[in-house]
């Protein structure tokens, strides 16, 4: 008697979800607790749902949920393989640090369906990526309110004149792009102490440079000379 062939049952395997790895349930059930989400270098293609609604993690056992948050204060998801970042992590109104280096994000979400609404961030962090512009708007009356911004070793053409808006700004970083110039209103960064613009194709700088301005990077580029305007703050130039 032949031996008895086995069927695949696919509708089984159809409606089969892959297991959510250990360490990241224990990475989304601790920060329900502290609010501090931590998913740097997961292999992740997009972000966990939970990531924008911590709140819907799982408890980790023994937590009482009136020891628990709803939002988060800080977002790790660097070196992973996100292609993109929703709209939706707008909602995380307490977040006030969130880095993205290190990933393939060939563009961000945009200003005013996302940014404009994350009043707390002061830091955020997407260098190492593919971005090619920022959002149209971005900046926009000092929302969100950064203090720093790291954009180097990207593709990064220009800056929107918003960016200038920023006034809590004091570090940003776009070495390593491809910008020819920067906006006229960099100026108006009037908190901005520590510009670094190396290895970018810049063939002169704005006439007005920040007034507070105490350290800037420039080299590699291809300028013939610096702003004409003196710079008393500024004590480091590269």
């Amino acid at each position: 008697m032949p031996p008895r062939r086995l069927e695949r049952n696919d509708g089984f395997f159809a409606n089969a979800q892959p297991a959510q790895p250990k360490a990241l349930e224990a990475a989304l059930a601790s920060a329900r607790q502290t609010g501090h989400l931590n998913l740097r270098s997961r292999g992740l293609e997009t972000l966990p749902a939970e990531a924008v609604n911590i709140g819907s993690a799982e408890l980790a056992a023994g937590v009482k949920w009136w020891e628990t948050r709803e939002t988060l204060e800080t977002l790790d998801a660097s070196d992973n393989a996100l292609t993109a970042i929703p709209d939706a992590i707008g909602a995380l109104h307490d977040l006030r640090e969130l880095k993205l280096g290190g990933n393939q994000l060939a563009r961000l979400p945009s200003a005013d369906g996302c940014w404009a609404s994350l009043s707390a961030l002061c830091s955020l962090e997407v260098e190492r990526n593919v971005l090619v512009a920022l959002p149209d708007g971005f900046g926009a009356s000092n929302v969100p309110p950064l203090v720093r911004l790291c954009l180097q070793h990207n593709r990064l053409a220009r800056l929107p004149p918003t960016l200038c808006e920023l006034g809590s700004l004091e570090q940003l970083d776009c070495s390593h792009n491809q910008l020819a110039d920067l906006p006229d209103e960099i100026g108006r960064c009037a908190s901005l102490t520590h510009l670094a613009l190396s290895h970018n194709r810049l063939r002169a700088l704005p006439e007005q440079l920040p007034p507070r301005l105490a350290i800037l990077e420039a080299e590699h580029n291809q300028l013939d000379a610096l702003a004409a305007r003196p710079l008393p703050s500024l004590h480091t130039l590269q």
